[in-house]
């Protein structure tokens, strides 16, 4: 599959928009965030696009229900790669400009069991709320996005002790992330961005078995000091 840099990106959500509902918006989440937050010393290239959908009606701003995936899927003429039960997520892979990219559609857990290893919905959800828009795409702030890297460094340490057959892998990956939220981190501290404050009304919104692990991974990444 294709990588993406920020003109393939750029490329790929216009041609996401253009099969939006009128009343959709697309939340950019992770590498895909942090290639339009510009952040020094990461990639410029990633292999996918990571976003959510949301819906924005008199109710207020929330995740996009499966059907609407499923509606801008068929609109872009693409069938599902991978989807879990639990509709969590979806894999696809988007053709453009004789290239095909992956496009990975978030939508949460519903909610974060002990051992789980993906994002609570509700925490998606306040972030969506709290991010900037820029058009018809929402981009979350720097210390949001250094809280979801830090959630997913947890969710990587657990694999690693869940699947002990595949664990150097997951724990290069809970490391990649970590040192993630160390580089984002540095950048919102440079820009004057970090807020303290926000993490610790995210951290007070987890579960007791996700904020201790998550606050560990924040304290390492210098995102907060106790």
């Amino acid at each position: 599959m294709a990588v993406v840099g920020k003109r393939e990106q750029d490329a790929v959500l216009r041609h996401i928009e253009k099969v939006l509902p009128a009343n959709c918006k697309i939340e950019l989440l992770g590498s895909s965030a942090a290639i339009e937050h510009n952040i020094p010393g990461l990639p410029t290239l990633t292999k996918d696009v990571d976003l959510s959908l949301v819906v924005m009606d008199k109710d207020g701003t929330r995740l996009a229900a499966m059907d609407v995936v499923e509606e801008v899927l068929e609109r872009l003429a693409v069938e599902p790669d991978q989807k879990p039960e639990d509709e969590s997520w979806v894999k696809v892979y988007v053709p453009l400009d004789e290239a095909k990219y992956q496009v990975d559609f978030i939508r949460g857990k519903n909610r974060d069991r002990p051992r789980g290893t993906f994002i609570e919905r509700s925490i998606l959800e306040d972030i969506i709320a709290r991010s900037q828009p820029r058009g018809r795409i929402l981009l979350p702030s720097l210390t949001d996005l250094i809280v979801m890297k830090a959630w997913a460094s947890v969710d990587q340490a657990r694999h690693a002790e869940d699947r002990p057959a595949e664990g150097d892998r997951f724990k290069r990956r809970a490391e990649a992330y970590a040192r993630d939220a160390r580089t984002y981190a540095e950048a919102a501290i440079t820009r004057r961005e970090l807020d303290p404050r926000r993490m610790d009304e995210l951290l007070g919104k987890m579960a007791h078995h996700r904020k201790g692990p998550v606050e560990d991974v924040l304290l390492r990444a210098g995102a907060l000091a106790r």
